[in-house]
């Protein structure tokens, strides 16, 4: 039996925690859509240089969402009523080792892919002695996780940014991104070959917002599950002449796992907040505002983490490499 997994849940005053069970999905199920750009230039040479790649591995993150009002709010009904749900959830399980190794294993997955497409690929062991690499700066480090730590645009999710080896996590720049480090006025410094660097974002668990409303309720929720998905990648490309492009994945890719993980939660709803909203609703006429919190713990199987990981970058790079055969002159 698949275990049951707690969501948040909020119906019009009525504040109530739902059980759900997970989504399924399976192999045959992916649709992987690809959003393209100068794609050619992936075929200006015989050789494709992988300095790196990037893993997006997230380790914290937040999900908020909030309804206010309905239809009766035209009727002296209550539209000042509003419901809010918010979650917090943490990652436990994943450390330095096991995050190097996945992004070794993505590597590996990726140049073989290129390999397959007719291409002589070369990668950081091949050209670590340069003088390209030798004066190439790294990403600062986070003291306590050992890896260079990000937020997403909108700061709602804490990522661990992972190269398959320190010596790989290279420095990105204002000017020319990831591939600052080995461009210069424009072009490669890494000799002949075309500079490939793919970048994948993982989403585990996976944590989302709902809101509804009709003539009589209105609803927020905000779900968390312990499954997984790609939720962008990109492949990005300089010639050596200073030629550009890339592939990159146009909607997210949805369960390519099922469970990575066992989901833990504490419901953090401040229930005297809440009674006290109430009760100023009923002196005032104002509304209420009701909201529900809670905080999530996913314990990362690691069995499962790196199948379903490789699963979904398996078919995101799949498909990259049929694009780039295609670009092969």
């Amino acid at each position: 039996m698949k275990p049951r997994i707690r969501t948040l849940s909020i119906v019009v005053l009525i504040l109530t925690l739902a059980l759900e069970n997970s989504p399924t999905a399976r192999a045959a199920d992916f649709e992987i859509k690809l959003e393209k750009s100068r794609t050619k230039n992936f075929g200006a040479s015989p050789t494709i240089i992988v300095p790196t790649v990037y893993l997006k591995l997230p380790i914290a993150g937040k999900v908020f969402v909030a309804k206010q009002g309905g239809v009766l709010s035209g009727l002296g009904g209550g539209g000042g009523n509003s419901v809010k749900a918010k979650a917090t959830y943490a990652v436990k399980g994943m450390d330095k080792e096991f995050a190097q190794q996945l992004a070794a294993k993505v590597q590996e997955n990726f140049v073989a892919e290129l390999k397959e497409a007719g291409y002589n690929v070369k990668t950081y062991d091949d050209l670590k002695s340069t003088d390209a690499f030798a004066d190439s700066k790294l990403a600062k480090v986070d003291e306590d996780w050992g890896l260079p730590t990000e937020k997403d645009p909108s700061g709602n999710t804490v990522f661990l940014l992972v190269a398959p080896t320190d010596a790989q996590n290279f420095k990105g720049g204002l000017a020319g991104g990831a591939f600052a480090p080995f461009m210069r006025r424009g072009k490669s410094t890494l000799g002949e070959g075309t500079i490939v660097i793919p970048t994948y974002v993982i989403a585990a668990p996976q944590a989302w917002g709902e809101t509804g409303g009709g003539y009589k309720r209105i609803s927020a929720k905000v779900n968390v599950l312990p499954g997984m998905n790609l939720s962008w990648a990109s492949v990005a490309l300089l010639t050596e002449k200073g030629g550009w492009g890339d592939v990159r994945l146009k909607e997210q890719i949805i369960n390519i796992s099922e469970q990575v993980g066992e989901l833990t939660d504490e419901d953090t709803t401040d229930r005297a907040g809440n009674a006290v909203s109430s009760a100023l609703s009923i002196l005032s006429g104002a509304g209420r505002i009701s909201s529900k919190s809670g905080f999530y713990q996913m314990n990362v199987d690691r069995t499962a983490y790196e199948a379903g990981l490789l699963r979904g970058v398996g078919a995101f790079n799949a498909e990259v490499g049929k694009v780039v055969a295609e670009a092969k002159q």
